[in-house]
């Protein structure tokens, strides 16, 4: 199967992209609004397969936005943790992050973009993101907000 990126490669408009992109979403009115809903089921279904068999360096390669904040977020992804990741497909990053224990993910963390996130977190379920959500921790530096165990927001 063609990842996604890698038909939109000849698709002329960013808006198209955008777009398929949100089509793989779970319907939102929100989305419905802006007009990159998914007509139906079915174009929901095909938007996500085709997101499923999509590779983590088709995003890098095609980001959803040029701009300083995506060249910065590329500049500080580490290039070795992305090495090892770059030929997954977010099928494939989804089922690492629901199997594998934190000490792994972690390894791999550095290595991912916001656009690679956003896009394995329209493939998983809310079951999924708790599952996913009840193992991975950011602390942030000198607090306790984001650790296990501490109730806090950010």
């Amino acid at each position: 199967m063609v990842g996604l990126l890698g038909i939109l490669i000849s698709l002329p408009t960013l808006a198209l992209h955008k777009k398929l992109i949100g089509q793989a979403n779970e319907f939102k009115e929100g989305d419905a609004a802006i007009g990159i809903a998914a007509p139906n089921q079915k174009e929901r279904l095909k938007a996500r397969k085709r997101l499923v068999a999509t590779k983590i360096k088709e995003l890098h390669e095609h980001p959803l936005y040029e701009d300083a904040q995506q060249k910065l977020i590329w500049q500080s992804t580490d290039k070795l943790a992305y090495a090892l990741i770059q030929d997954w497909t977010l099928g494939e990053l989804k089922t690492f992050l629901l199997n594998q224990p934190e000490s792994e993910i972690k390894q791999i963390m550095p290595g991912l973009n916001s656009d690679v996130i956003a896009c394995v977190v329209k493939l998983m379920s809310n079951q999924e993101l708790i599952q996913v959500g009840q193992k991975i921790y950011n602390p942030l530096p000198d607090s306790k907000i984001g650790s296990k165990g501490y109730l806090g927001a950010r």
